[in-house]
């Protein structure tokens, strides 16, 4: 076959797929068909795309820096309306654990949004939320809302915004001059933070309760590896507080001329160190490693502002 029966050939075959095409688009509804099936396509990838799997597959990279081991139950995803996750477990390598469960959430998502762009955004609710720590232990119920975007390779947020509100927490293992604290008890506690390059600055963190209130300041900067995550917290508790009141012989010496108590936090997520102003020169400690003010902000000197004036 020489080239000119091959371009023959080729030509016959055009001409055969436009006399096809012509004839096709000649036939009733063919018009109403094609832009159906155009249409079609992006709706059937948006709604059966594998979202479960992806966020399997996040998780699963967040367990290789955050914790030593995450769990995750039944996911039940949904495009439209609320999804539901009955339980996430992650246990740290400290021996600490966070415990999850009745996770409701309803996020704004797509595949585009979520393989090209990196963000996501919507509203989590948690009915049981508990971070313990040998005697240390958080429970409360979160709702948070959130538009944030993360590091593909990691799962770690980057930048983005968020805020939370909790309710029924209470907090116990606090310890302070070798006396045991009771379990305090918040009614309220509303929070929003502004996340730029992996660091989180508390923009308003106030809580309330019949025990205690306060507002906390301060930032966290957020690292792939948990040990390496930064705390730079400053606590305030105002001085109509109970405790306050109720432990004043126990606190009198923590107390400054506000009648505030400021305790610091800082150290990372798996290792914080607690520290309060007393003037014998103990502190209230930690169940983790203590380090030093001199350590602490030689490690910050480059990543944060130090503590926010009042």
């Amino acid at each position: 076959m020489n080239l000119k029966q091959i371009v023959q050939k080729i030509a016959h075959f055009f001409s055969s797929v436009k006399a096809f095409l012509k004839e096709t688009w000649a036939l009733p509804y063919a018009k109403l068909y094609l832009v159906l099936s155009i249409a079609m396509v992006p709706f059937f990838v948006f709604f059966t795309f594998p979202y479960e799997i992806l966020i399997r597959n996040q998780l699963q990279k967040l367990e290789s820096t955050m914790g030593r081991n995450i769990q995750i139950g039944l996911i039940d995803f949904s495009v439209i309306g609320d999804s539901y996750i009955d339980y996430l477990n992650i246990a740290f390598p400290n021996g600490a654990e966070l415990n999850l469960n009745d996770i409701t959430f309803n996020i704004s998502v797509n595949p585009y949004r979520l393989l090209v762009s990196k963000k996501i955004r919507g509203e989590v609710q948690i009915g049981s939320f508990k971070y313990a720590k040998r005697d240390l232990s958080i429970t409360n119920n979160l709702k948070t809302s959130f538009n944030i975007q993360f590091d593909g390779n990691t799962g770690i947020p980057t930048n983005g915004d968020l805020s939370l509100e909790l309710a029924n927490a209470s907090l116990k293992g606090i310890t302070i001059k070798g006396f045991d604290i009771p379990a305090l008890k918040f009614s309220s506690i509303k929070g929003e933070g502004i996340l730029k390059s992996r660091r989180l600055r508390i923009e308003s963190f106030t809580f309330a309760g019949g025990d205690i209130n306060g507002e906390i300041k301060g930032s966290i900067q957020i690292e792939p590896m948990a040990h390496a995550s930064k705390l730079n917290l400053f606590i305030y508790l105002n001085s109509d507080s109970r405790i306050l009141q109720e432990y004043k012989m126990l606190l009198d010496s923590i107390i400054d001329t506000g009648g505030k108590v400021k305790i610091e936090i800082t150290g990372n997520f798996i290792n914080p160190n607690v520290k309060l102003p007393l003037k014998t020169g103990e502190e209230g400690k930690s169940t983790g490693r203590e380090e030093s003010e001199r350590d602490f902000k030689k490690s910050n000197s480059h990543e944060d502002d130090g503590e926010p004036k009042l």
